[in-house]
C-alpha cells in the first residue's frame, strides 16, 4: 500500500452496480460507509437466500430491480466512481458506456481456461473492455492474470477485491484450539463441489482413523443426489453465525472443487483460523493454503485426500495453533478494512489515467447547419474560456434561406448542403476533422442526416464526446414518433444542450441516461438588458423575419383597427424576407405610410435598444420564438396569439408580463393594442416590466448561454435550474 493511499482524504460517492446480495459485497459496503464515502448500491436480483441484508447499514439507497427497469437514482449525475459485476445486465452496460467521465472498476473472479470458447470471447472483450471499463479489482492472483489477457494493465487492475465479514467470522477466543469438531464443508450440494470424491475420501479416512471424527455438510441443495454413509451428515441450509460457530470448532474445512473462481467460503474459514484442505481449482487456495495451515490437493485424487483427512487428525496442539494462526494471517489481508484501502488507491489510480486534457488544450469543434448572427456573441465569449481556438464548421444558409451563418464569425468552414425535397438533408465536408474532435457539438435536429452519422459512428469511441444542441421538441410536431425520434437522437449522445429550462426538466426525467445541460436561448448580454426611463413611449415593435407565417398583415390589419395611428403610436417592424414588398403595398392601401416604419435588419444590441426604448409593447401575431426572448429583456411586454405552435421559448410567458389575443383575429388583437396603450404610464406596469428585466437577467442571457456551453462541453454536471421558470 503506498502513501497515498494511505492518507487517503476525499469521501467519494461511490455506485455500485452489483448481480446480487452477499456476504462479502454487504461488508465491503459497511465498510465503505464507515470510512466516510457516499454509498449506493443497486442490485439486479433480489434472491430471497440473503432476506437478512436488507438492513443494517446506512446506505444512500439500495435498489433491486427487473434488467428491464432503469430507476432514476442511477441518472444522478455525481458520481466519483463505479463498481461493477454483472457484465450480463444490458442497463449497466448502457450506464458504464455513457459515464467514461469516471473511473469505471470492473470485479470478476473468472479464471482462465483452455477452451475454443474462452480464448474467443476473451479476445473479444479484449476489443471492447475500454468502452465499458477502466481498471479491475478482482479478488487474487488468477484473477489478475485473467484480467491481463483481457487487456487491462498492471496499474489499472489489482487484487484484493473481496472480502468477508469480519464481525461474525473470526476466531471465538473461548474456543479451546484443540480444534475437536468434525471435518466441516460449506457450499453449495452441487456436481463441481466435487462432494462425491470427498465422500470417497472420507469413507478410506474412517477405514483408517482409530476415532475417526465425522464430516458434516451445510449448503443450499441444487439437483444433486448423493448417498449419505456412516460418519456422513448433511444439515442443510444455516446462517452465518450458525456457520461461524461450525467453522470455529471444526477439525479442518475441506473444499474440493473442481472449479471454483475464488472461494469466499475458504476465506470466510481461513478468517475463523481453520486449517484448510481444498483443491487446485479453487482460486483462493494460491492466497489463503500452505504448508502452514494446511493442503492443496488434486481434485481427481480421492486416495491423497483421505490420507490428509488423516493427516489433520494426527495434528498435535501446537500444529493446530500453528495452523490457526496461519489461515488468520492470510485472511487479514482481505479484512474490509483493507479492502477500503485497496478500491481507494485503485480510484486515486484511475483517476489520474483518466484525467482529461486542460479544457483549453483540446480540440472543440461545432458541426452545425448554420451559425445566425445572433449566436456570435455568445461563441466568441465562449471561446475565452479555452486557450486551444474553437472549430466551427457551417453552411451558408439552411433550408430557410432567411437563416444564414455570420460570415464574421472567426474560423468558420464552410460545408456542402444538399437537402431532400425540405426533408432531410446532408452536410458534406471537413468530416474526419470533426470525427475526431475530443468534442464535437452537432444539431438537435432528426432531419440532419450528417447529424445522425456522427452519433452513431462516435458511439463507438469512448473518449469522444459528442453533444446534440438543440429543441427537445419539435415547433412543428409534438407527436409521439418525433418526440421518440428526438428522444433516440439523445441516447445516442453524451451530453445534450437545451435552449429552455421547461426542456431540462422534461430532459432530466425522461432521458434516463443522458447529461442534460441548459444553455438559455439569449440574444443579449446581462449588462444590455434594461428597461429605459423613457415616459413618452410612442410604438409598438414587431421584430423577427418578414414571412406568411409570422402572419404580419394581421398585424397590420390590427394596428389599423385600434385607431392608434392618430394618436401619434407607430408601429415599428424590424427585419427583412419575402413578404417585405407586400407588407409596404398593404400600409399604403391602409394609409399608413407615416406610422408603420420598416428600418430593415437589425443585430446590434445597442440600436435595438433605440428602438425599444420608445416601445410600450412587441408583437407577435404569428408564432414567439426568439423575440420574445429579446423583448423581454428590454423590459417590453409582448402581445401574442394564443396559438399552440409558438416555439420553445414560450415558457417566458409564465414569468413575464404579457397579453394574448385569439389567433387571427385582427378586433382583439387591436384590442389589446388598446388595453397596452391605455396601461402603460401606470406604476403597476412600469413596475412589471422592471421585474421582467430583473428575471431575464437571473434567467436568459449570453452569459448563462456560455455557461451552459461550457458545461456541456468540459461535462461539469451544474444545473441553471430556475425554479420560477418551472411551475
Amino acid at each position: 500500500m503506498d502513501q497515498s493511499s494511505a492518507t487517503f482524504k476525499s469521501k467519494l460517492r461511490v455506485l455500485i452496480l452489483w448481480t446480487f446480495q452477499s456476504t462479502y459485497i454487504e461488508a465491503a459496503i459497511n465498510c465503505l460507509i464507515q470510512s466516510g464515502h457516499t454509498v449506493t448500491v443497486i442490485y439486479c436480483e433480489n434472491l430471497s437466500s440473503y432476506p437478512q441484508l436488507n438492513s443494517g447499514n446506512k446506505l444512500a439507497a439500495r435498489i433491486f430491480l427487473s434488467e428491464r427497469e432503469i430507476p432514476n437514482l442511477i441518472n444522478k449525475k455525481d458520481w466519483d466512481v463505479v463498481f461493477v459485476a454483472g457484465w450480463h445486465v444490458k442497463m449497466y452496460r448502457r450506464f458504464l458506456r455513457l459515464r467514461s467521465d469516471i473511473p469505471r472498476i470492473m470485479y470478476t473472479d473468472t479464471q482462465n481456461q483452455n477452451s475454443t470458447k474462452f480464448i474467443f470471447l476473451t479476445r473479444l472483450f479484449r476489443v471492447i473492455r475500454k468502452f465499458y471499463f477502466d481498471g479491475a479489482f478482482v479478488p487474487g492472483a488468477r484473477q489478475v492474470e485473467f484480467v491481463r489477457r483481457l487487456g487491462f494493465s498492471e496499474k489499472n487492475c489489482k487484487d484484493g477485491g473481496i472480502t468477508y465479514d469480519n464481525l461474525t467470522f473470526k476466531v471465538d477466543q473461548n474456543i479451546t484450539i484443540d480444534r475437536n469438531g468434525p471435518f466441516l464443508y460449506v457450499g453449495r450440494i452441487s456436481e463441481e463441489k466435487n462432494l462425491l470424491n470427498l465422500c470417497l475420501a472420507y469413507n478410506l479416512y474412517r477405514r483408517s482413523s482409530q476415532e475417526p471424527r465425522n464430516l458434516v455438510l451445510i449448503g443450499p441443495q441444487e439437483n444433486f443426489q448423493m448417498n449419505l454413509t456412516q460418519g456422513i451428515s448433511y444439515l442443510g441450509y444455516k446462517d452465518k453465525e450458525q456457520i461461524s460457530d461450525y467453522l470455529g470448532k471444526c477439525r479442518a474445512f475441506v473444499l474440493p472443487s473442481f472449479k471454483e473462481p475464488f472461494g469466499v467460503a475458504l476465506l470466510e474459514a481461513a478468517a475463523c483460523g481453520a486449517p484448510i484442505m481444498t483443491s487446485r481449482f479453487v482460486g483462493s487456495s494460491v492466497n489463503l493454503v500452505s504448508n502452514k495451515n494446511g493442503f492443496v490437493v488434486d481434485p481427481e485424487d480421492y486416495i491423497e485426500m483421505g490420507k490428509k483427512l488423516l493427516q489433520f487428525d494426527k495434528w498435535d496442539l501446537g500444529t493446530l495453533k500453528t495452523a490457526s494462526l496461519a489461515s488468520q494471517e492470510y485472511a487479514s489481508s482481505y479484512a474490509p478494512k483493507n479492502w477500503v484501502l485497496n478500491f481507494e488507491e485503485l480510484y486515486v489510480l484511475l483517476r489520474q489515467a483518466k484525467q482529461h486534457k486542460a479544457p483549453g488544450h483540446r480540440s472543440i469543434s461545432f458541426y452545425l447547419t448554420v451559425i445566425p448572427k445572433y449566436r456570435t456573441p455568445a461563441l466568441n465569449l465562449l471561446q475565452t474560456k479555452f486557450t486551444q481556438p474553437l472549430q466551427f464548421y457551417a453552411n451558408e444558409t439552411s433550408t430557410d434561406s432567411l437563416v444564414k451563418t455570420d460570415k464574421s464569425l472567426s474560423g468558420v468552414k464552410w460545408l456542402r448542403f444538399l437537402s431532400l425535397r425540405n426533408v432531410v438533408y446532408l452536410q458534406i465536408g471537413h468530416w474526419l476533422k470533426a470525427f475526431q474532435s475530443d468534442c464535437l457539438i452537432i444539431d438537435l435536429n432528426p432531419r440532419n442526416i450528417t447529424s445522425w452519422l456522427f452519433l452513431v459512428l462516435r458511439s463507438l469511441t469512448p473518449k469522444k464526446r459528442t453533444i446534440v444542441w438543440g429543441h427537445l421538441n419539435s415547433r412543428f410536431s409534438r407527436k409521439v414518433v418525433d418526440r421518440w425520434i428526438r428522444k433516440t437522437m439523445c441516447s445516442l449522445a453524451e451530453g445534450i444542450i437545451v435552449y429552455t429550462y421547461s426542456d431540462l426538466k422534461q430532459g432530466t426525467r425522461e432521458l434516463s441516461l443522458s447529461r442534460v445541460f441548459v444553455a438559455p436561448n439569449s440574444i443579449a448580454f446581462r449588462e444590455s438588458q434594461v428597461r429605459s426611463n423613457s415616459t413618452n413611449r410612442n410604438s409598438f415593435i414587431y421584430s423577427g423575419r418578414l414571412v406568411k407565417e409570422k402572419k404580419l398583415e394581421l398585424l397590420l390589419k390590427g394596428f389599423a383597427e385600434s385607431m392608434l395611428a392618430k394618436k401619434g403610436i407607430v408601429l415599428t417592424i424590424i427585419g427583412t424576407g419575402p413578404e417585405r414588398d407586400n407588407l409596404l403595398l398593404m400600409r399604403n392601401r391602409l394609409n399608413l405610410q407615416k406610422s408603420v416604419i420598416f428600418p430593415g435588419e437589425i443585430y446590434e444590441s445597442s440600436k435595438l435598444s433605440d428602438y425599444y426604448s420608445n416601445a410600450i409593447a412587441s408583437v407577435s401575431p404569428g408564432y414567439a420564438g426568439l423575440s420574445l426572448t429579446q423583448s423581454a429583456g428590454f423590459g417590453v411586454p409582448m402581445i401574442l396569439a394564443k396559438e399552440k405552435t409558438h416555439s420553445p421559448e414560450i415558457e417566458l410567458i409564465q414569468s413575464i408580463k404579457h397579453y394574448t389575443f385569439e389567433s387571427d383575429d385582427s378586433l382583439q388583437l387591436a384590442s389589446e393594442l388598446i388595453r397596452a396603450y391605455s396601461e402603460y404610464k401606470s406604476i403597476q406596469f412600469e413596475q412589471s416590466c422592471q421585474q421582467m428585466v430583473e428575471f431575464m437577467q437571473q434567467s436568459y442571457c449570453y452569459e448563462l448561454m456560455v455557461t451552459g456551453l461550457f458545461d456541456a462541453i468540459t461535462d461539469n454536471p451544474k444545473s441553471l435550474r430556475i425554479e420560477s421558470v418551472q411551475k
